[in-house]
C-alpha cells in the first residue's frame, strides 16, 4: 500500500507571521563573497502553535549578520538553521533557491499563469512539504515517489535530492518547466515527467501503465485537495 503525504499552507503568506519580532531582509545584490543572501524564512510548525523562540532568534541573527556583511557569522547562522524545521530562501539570481534542513539546496524556475495556470509558481504548501521531507529524509531515500499536481516540482525535486530512487512529477500542464527544473538540479536520470489529468483518472477504463505510470510506495502532493472527488479517484489508482 502506498504512503500518502499531502500538505497545505502553514500561514496565509507562508512566512514567519507578523509580530514575531524578526527584522525581515529584502532581496539585495550578492556581495563579492559567495555567502548566500537570505530573502525569506519559512518555519514548519504544528497548527496554530507559535514559532519556537530559538528559531526566530536564529533567523534574526542571519538578518543582522547579512546587514553587517559579516560573512563568517552569516555562514555559521545559516548552518545552524540546517538542523531546524525551516527553509531559507536565498538570492540565487536565476529562479528561486531554497535551503532545506540537512543543508540541501533546491532551485526552481517559475513560469507564468498563462503557461502554467495555477501551477505556474511555488506554493507555500510545496515549501512546507519540502521542509518536512528534508527533515526526515529516510522516508524518501531509495523510494519510488509519485508527486500529484507538481506545479513547478519543488517537493518532488526535493525528494530526488534527498535520495529517492525514482521520482515521477505529474501535472495537467507545465511539463516543460518541470523538465527544466529537474535538469537545473541535476536530476535528469532520477526524475521523469508525465501528463496526468485527474478527470481522466476518474474513468473506469484508465490504465496507469498506458500513461507511463506504475505503483508507487510513496505518493506526495501539496495544495491538491481542491478537487476532492478527482483526487480520491486518482489515489485509488496507486
Amino acid at each position: 500500500m502506498a504512503m500518502l503525504l499531502l500538505a497545505r499552507c502553514c500561514w496565509g503568506p507562508g512566512q514567519i507571521p507578523r509580530g514575531s519580532g524578526l527584522p525581515f531582509v529584502a532581496a539585495s545584490a550578492r556581495p563579492a563573497t559567495q555567502s548566500p543572501v537570505p530573502i525569506n524564512f519559512w518555519l514548519l510548525i504544528a497548527g496554530d502553535a507559535p514559532p519556537p523562540p530559538a528559531d526566530i532568534s536564529l533567523c534574526a541573527a542571519c538578518c543582522e549578520h547579512h546587514r553587517a556583511r559579516d560573512v563568517a557569522k552569516l555562514t555559521e547562522a545559516l548552518a545552524a538553521l540546517a538542523s531546524r524545521r525551516m527553509s531559507v530562501e536565498v538570492d540565487d539570481g536565476d529562479g528561486r533557491a531554497f535551503l532545506l534542513p540537512g543543508r540541501k539546496q533546491v532551485k526552481v524556475r517559475e513560469s507564468s499563469f498563462v503557461v502554467g495556470g495555477l501551477g505556474y509558481s511555488v506554493w507555500n504548501a510545496g515549501i512546507a512539504l519540502s521542509i518536512w521531507l528534508a527533515y526526515q529524509p529516510e522516508r524518501v531515500r531509495g523510494q519510488r515517489v509519485l508527486e500529484l499536481g507538481s506545479g513547478v516540482g519543488l517537493a518532488g525535486i526535493s525528494a530526488g535530492l534527498l535520495g529517492a530512487e525514482e521520482v515521477t512529477l505529474t501535472d495537467v500542464a507545465n511539463l516543460d518547466i518541470l523538465e527544466d527544473n529537474a535538469r537545473l538540479n541535476g536530476l535528469e536520470q532520477t526524475v521523469q515527467t508525465v501528463h496526468l489529468d485527474w478527470n481522466v483518472c476518474c474513468d473506469d477504463a484508465f490504465a496507469p501503465a498506458a500513461h507511463g505510470l506504475r505503483t508507487y510506495p510513496l505518493v506526495i502532493g501539496s495544495d491538491v485537495i481542491t478537487m476532492n472527488t478527482q483526487l480520491a479517484r486518482s489515489l485509488q489508482q496507486w
